[in-house]
């Protein structure tokens, strides 16, 4: 019979060969898709300005570039439009998500080959964009303690 020990050492050992299988997997992705990767990372680092940032990585068998914007003016800015227009063109489907908190919309794009997210922040003092508060909600939170007899 193993000790307690010696199986939480086992499940330890599991868990990190696990981790390197799953980083094995996303590395060769990378690797194998380096051309496609090469040819949309430069045609997008041609459109990307200033203190814009381009990430990549690779989950789900795909590469994934993510694309972070800030101090935007709105979200029709040339330095976003040139950057949706191009992803539009060269991928098959888009979809967006606003965070009204930080006046932040995510376009997701996919394709069969990879995604890319571009995460667009407005500045707070933009002229055009601005959080509206449109309405409250109230919540119940139990709060618990501890009471030992």
């Amino acid at each position: 019979m193993q000790s307690r020990a010696t199986k939480a050492y086992e499940q330890a050992i599991e868990n990190e060969n696990r981790s390197v299988a799953h980083a094995t997997r996303n590395l060769n992705v990378l690797k194998v898709n380096r051309k496609m990767i090469g040819k949309v990372l430069r045609s997008l680092d041609k459109l990307i300005i200033g203190d814009d940032r381009m990430y990549l990585m690779a989950n789900n068998s795909l590469p994934h570039v993510y694309i972070s914007m800030h101090d935007l003016e709105s979200f029709k800015d040339d330095r976003l439009m040139r950057v949706l227009d191009h992803l539009a063109e060269t991928m098959d489907d888009m979809k967006t998500e606003d965070w009204a908190a930080s006046i932040n919309r995510d376009y997701r794009f996919t394709s069969s080959t990879h995604s890319a997210v571009v995460s667009a922040y407005v500045k707070s003092d933009s002229p055009t964009c601005r959080k509206v508060l449109v309405g409250t909600e109230l919540q119940t939170v139990e709060k618990f303690e501890i009471v030992c007899d």
